[in-house]
């Protein structure tokens, strides 16, 4: 019988008294399969250190350096354990303790896990989503670059990522939530990155420095300065060398930024380029039709997309490279164009069904039939793993939505048709008039970049 693995926490916190106290509440509602809290603290100047402590956490008071790979490292050292949660203070721990170990017991071969982190809004509301790094095995890997930084192996044995559905693990991050926080963590990012840049040059190191400046470019692209961010995403590109295989990730980034920029002659160099460094076709794909899509040829980004789309009940949401959540967003704007809205709906439902919750106000702001028949084609999302924040967004919506959340909430209501739960259900919903094309959803559908 396999050993239970031991599971620690560890978090680099700075001034964090305000989030840490729910950070904490939610790790140890993981209960015995939790050993240890670590808490690496930058130097605080509030009362995060005591909070910890009172708390019974493992603290280290330590220092910063515009380095996170170095404290995440710190916070590693402090680990025991077969596996170790990252965890930022502004992240809350949603997890069903028991699959979580089980999964991780029976993980042998890898030693990094990704899981879905939400973000939210200042409702409580998810707006966007990502996979993260969340756990590693604290002796067999180390995080390397100063700012956004990636694991990598210190064994010999190279990365082995085991992704996670969100019922067995997700986080929600606060850290976001408001424009004046999003704003001050990229300035803070943009300075760590000016830091690792000045080093990087010392040093002569192509792939410091390549790293520098394509770190530096998000930072900018996220303040808004976009001639900056596509100035720097363009040094990180010729820093790596287009033969370079490490050169897609930045390639990827100036394509989707020069795409932005209306300049997709240039994109479609760089992305010629990209295919020359061995980049994944379906990655390569995915870029070329949101090219196509900046020039409008919306019918040539659906038969390029096609079969980058696996069947709903696919055990993952990415193929390879590519995340097949931005696959569908961009053929959702491209459908609206085109105004598809049967397809539209369907395609919404697929997306809020592998955790794009916050696509939930689209498809009511759409919907035109009646209460019921909206909540039968949301009631097997409804109950699923996305369940509580699918009725949240609902209850959020206007018109029709809370109603429907009452329904799926409360099913002895009486129905009078059969609930349609499937991409085929809802089209067919959709064939009965019940969608329509307003201005709202024409604008969020076609409007929005896919990036």
């Amino acid at each position: 019988m396999s050993r239970v693995p031991r599971v620690d926490a560890c978090l680099i916190v700075r001034d964090e008294s305000v989030n840490l106290p729910d950070c904490i509440e939610s790790l140890k509602r993981l209960g015995s399969s939790l050993q240890r809290i670590c808490v690496y603290d930058t130097g605080s100047a509030d009362d995060t250190v005591a909070i910890a402590r009172a708390a019974g956490c493992v603290v280290v008071e330590g220092y910063w350096d515009n380095d996170f790979a170095r404290a995440r490292n710190a916070s590693l050292d402090m680990s025991r354990a077969d596996w170790a949660l990252i965890v930022d203070a502004d992240e809350r721990v949603v997890a069903d303790p028991a699959r979580l170990v089980r999964e991780l017991t029976q993980q042998r071969g890898a030693n990094v896990i990704d899981a879905e982190l939400y973000h939210l809004d200042e409702r409580g509301q998810r707006v966007a989503h990502s996979r993260y790094i969340k756990a590693v095995r604290p002796r067999s890997v180390r995080f390397v670059h100063p700012i956004h930084e990636i694991v990598t192996d210190i064994d010999g044995r190279g990365i082995s990522i085991h992704s996670v559905a969100p019922n067995v693990m997700h986080f929600d991050h606060l850290g976001y939530a408001s424009e004046q926080i999003r704003r001050s963590k990229a300035e803070r990012n943009e300075a760590v990155a000016d830091a690792a840049l000045h080093v990087a040059l010392q040093s002569r190191d192509a792939a410091r420095i390549a790293h520098a400046y394509q770190h530096r470019g998000r930072s900018r692209t996220l303040l808004g300065r976009d001639e900056d961010a596509l100035s720097d995403l363009m040094a990180a590109w010729q820093a790596w060398g287009a033969g370079s295989a490490s050169a897609v990730g930045a390639g990827r980034d100036l394509i989707r930024r020069l795409t932005a920029a209306n300049r997709t002659t240039e994109a479609m160099e760089v992305l010629r380029r990209l295919e020359e460094c061995g980049a994944q076709a379906d990655l390569t794909r995915l870029l070329l039709a949101e090219v196509l899509f900046a020039l409008g040829h919306d019918e040539k980004v659906l038969a390029l997309t096609a079969d980058l789309v696996p069947a709903r009940d696919s055990a993952r949401e990415t193929r390879g490279t590519v995340d097949t959540r931005e696959v569908l967003g961009l053929r959702v704007k491209a459908l609206g164009r085109l105004g598809r809205w049967d397809h539209v709906l369907a395609t919404l439902l697929t997306l809020v069904h592998w955790g794009e919750v916050e696509r939930v106000g689209q498809i009511v702001r759409m919907w035109r039939g009646s209460t019921q028949a909206l909540a039968e084609i949301l009631a097997d999302l409804g109950t699923g793993p996305h369940g509580p924040a699918v009725l949240a967004a609902l209850r959020a919506s206007s018109g029709v939505g809370p109603g429907a959340a009452d329904i799926i909430e409360h099913p002895l209501v009486s129905r009078d048709t059969p609930p349609h739960t499937s991409a085929q259900g809802s089209r067919a919903a959709a064939d009965g008039h019940n969608v329509r094309a307003d201005n709202d959803a024409d604008n969020e559908t076609a409007g929005k970049q896919a990036h």
